[in-house]
């Protein structure tokens, strides 16, 4: 009798150990899948909430292959974004210091590591091109302060270095000429729409960019010029 109850017992010990065991890994893969919910669900909100324009960028080899530059309209031609004005923010997706930036310089970063980073714009920018000056089809428009290139050689070498359009945010656009011209590794990922009311040329705007095939909701109103768009 003793020895039944005794046996007994120690199956109800290792009854109540086992179920304690149960509880606990149901414990842990319940917090596991809550913290990776609350990851998930942050990032995706982060990227939702943001208003920045955002463009994934694949950089590899020496510094040169390690350098994004984004080109700018240099104050010569502002004329073609309506004389408007630069003011903006841009983080260049790898942890170092968000820049402010707010002359016609073309900003330009080099990464430590090979990869693709998200480049995110904030702010007033009213336009970018990897396009040529339609006067002067043989050199680049940015020749003294983006691409020191006649050949359009440079250009071609960094568009093809943008990956997709993560994000259109809200920046107000005022010209769209060229561009992502060359940008034949580009796709769209984006689900929100650009704001280009206040657009007049989308000339060139995805020419040469062969992988392209996304939707775009846009405002012509203001378009004056659609030549060469795709």
């Amino acid at each position: 009798m003793k020895e039944s109850l005794l046996k007994t017992s120690k199956d109800f010990i290792s009854f109540l150990h086992k179920k304690r065991l149960v509880l606990t890994i149901c414990a842990i893969i319940t917090l596991v899948f809550g913290l990776l919910n609350i990851f998930v669900f942050s990032n995706h909100s982060e990227a939702l909430d943001s208003d920045a324009f955002i463009t994934t960028w694949k950089v590899s080899g020496d510094s040169d292959g390690r350098t994004v530059k984004i080109p700018v309209y240099k104050s010569s031609l502002a004329n073609m974004i309506g004389y408007a004005t630069y003011n903006y923010t841009i983080d260049w997706g790898d942890g170092s210091p968000i820049e402010a930036q707010s002359s016609y310089v073309s900003p330009s970063h080099t990464y430590a590591n090979d990869g693709e980073y998200d480049i995110k714009i904030e702010g007033d920018f009213p336009g970018m091109t990897f396009g040529v000056h339609p006067l002067h089809p043989n050199s680049s428009i940015y020749a003294s302060s983006a691409f020191a290139d006649n050949n359009d050689t440079a250009v071609q070498s960094m568009a093809k270095k943008i990956r997709s359009i993560k994000q259109w945010g809200k920046i107000k656009w005022r010209s769209m000429y060229s561009m992502f011209h060359h940008a034949e590794n580009m796709v769209g990922e984006y689900t929100d729409s650009p704001d280009t009311s206040k657009v007049k040329s989308m000339e060139r705007m995805f020419h040469g960019a062969k992988k392209f095939n996304s939707p775009l909701n846009i405002d012509t109103r203001s378009v004056i010029s659609m030549n060469g768009m795709l």
